[in-house]
């Protein structure tokens, strides 16, 4: 109670301090009464009441004008019009007891007053407790409204609401939809059924929701935002820049290296994720029915990506990036990239090359491949035309010197007219 009433003093301390220069004065002005009053002493007018007379002279009348102004204004000024018309009436009233009153009289009117107003200033009147549960109420209301709405966009990212033209989720409607230039990400734990099989399904949740929190963080830092979880995987959404994904890639696959770690000393197996990147215009938008609705992206870059990642298994590599996504950089000499195949998209006769992106550059393989990748792309290219006399050969001179480079025993296998469908 005192630490609450301390509050209100301060919060009211310019009210006081004004009161305090007014009691000043008035202090001054009874001290100094009688210097004064011969001053003013001007006899205004006589008043007979009730067979009695009663002299008003300037000093009262410039004394009770100046309070009545000060008090109406500060009641206008600060309470409105009916805390104005409340004071105008109640010092009207007061006019009326001064009129009626002796001057001696009225100082013990002002001192009730004073009394009246310390007891109902430190009592909270019904309004302000009205006024103060509304408040708490609308408060309350306002923090649940903000725990839903973070709750909401655990489900539905906020940034794929603002890329379809919406300022939060509750103008979401079926139907809506935008087409904006994206850099989608797909990204998948290898062998993960194998990994799972011997354990029970909360281990396997525990592992997920432990790899995810480190994941994605990285995405939300390179400004990028997961749309979809896959069970093992993820879908990735990255609307400002190609260059997020790949250094997200880059800084994930660090992460992982230091996971690893930690979940070797508990005994957990070492995982391996594989990634695929590609840039293109997608469709974003809202798919269902009044009563139930989903966020999605519909495009080919969403196939082309998702099979890009399901190719890094089948060339053994860690990440694959589409040639419209190299195409799309703005410093092209940044990253570590080769030539690995080009392949026809599954279901149209598009073709696509695609490239190996090095996520590490630290590890010997990496650096072996970098070393000789402009033979390797010069028996890619070969290969790519159908010229298996002349890619053979330098496959074979390759794979002797670099057996651990899995894209080498892949294109030797490869080398006849067969083309590779994703």
């Amino acid at each position: 109670m005192p630490r609450n009433i301390a509050q209100k003093i301060k919060q009211d301390r310019y009210y006081f301090l004004a009161g305090f220069i007014i009691i000043i004065l008035i202090t001054l002005l009874f001290i100094y009464r009688e210097n004064f009053i011969s001053a003013v002493d001007v006899h205004l007018t006589s008043l007979k009441i009730f067979g009695n007379y009663y002299d008003l002279n300037l000093f009262d009348g410039i004394m009770f004008t100046s309070f009545i102004i000060i008090t109406m204004v500060t009641a206008w000024y600060f309470g409105g019009h009916a805390a104005f018309m409340f004071v105008s009436i109640s010092w009207n009233f007061e006019v009326a007891l001064f009129i009626v009153l002796t001057g001696r009289y009225e100082l013990i009117v002002e001192f009730v007053n004073i009394f009246v107003f310390v007891v109902l200033y430190f009592n909270e009147s019904p309004a302000d407790k009205k006024r103060r549960i509304q408040r708490q109420m609308l408060e309350n209301t306002n923090i649940q409204l903000l725990k839903t709405n973070k709750a909401f966009e655990r489900f539905v990212p906020k940034e794929f609401i603002h890329l379809i033209g919406k300022d939060c989720i509750t103008d979401l409607s079926a139907g809506d939809s935008r087409q904006e230039k994206l850099t989608i990400l797909f990204s998948d734990i290898r062998s993960f059924s194998k990994f799972a099989q011997n354990k029970c399904p909360k281990e396997v949740f525990d592992f997920l929701n432990s790899f995810l929190n480190e994941v994605g963080p990285i995405i939300r830092k390179h400004n990028g935002f997961i749309d979809k979880y896959l069970g093992d995987g993820i879908m990735a959404l990255f609307p400002d820049s190609p260059e997020d994904s790949l250094n997200c890639v880059i800084e994930m696959t660090e992460v992982l290296k230091n996971f690893n770690k930690k979940n070797k000393i508990s005994g957990i197996d070492e995982v391996k994720i594989g990634t695929g990147i590609h840039t293109g215009n997608s469709i974003l938008g809202t798919l269902g029915e009044k009563e139930r609705i989903e966020t999605t992206v519909i495009s080919d870059s969403v196939n082309l990506s998702c099979r890009l990642e399901e190719l890094t298994k089948v060339y053994g590599v860690e990440a694959i990036v589409s040639q419209q996504l190299l195409e799309s950089l703005s410093q092209k000499n940044t990253f570590y990239v080769r030539l690995l195949d080009e392949v026809v998209i599954k279901g149209t006769d598009t073709k696509c090359k695609i490239y190996e992106f090095f996520t590490d550059i630290s590890t010997s393989v990496s650096k072996s491949k970098i070393k000789y990748i402009n033979e390797f792309e010069t028996a890619v290219n070969h290969s790519i035309n159908n010229d298996y006399e002349s890619a053979i050969p330098i496959f074979n001179k390759l794979i002797k010197l670099y057996p651990d480079d899995y894209p080498l025993q892949y294109h030797l296998k490869k080398c006849k007219p067969d083309k590779l469908a994703i």
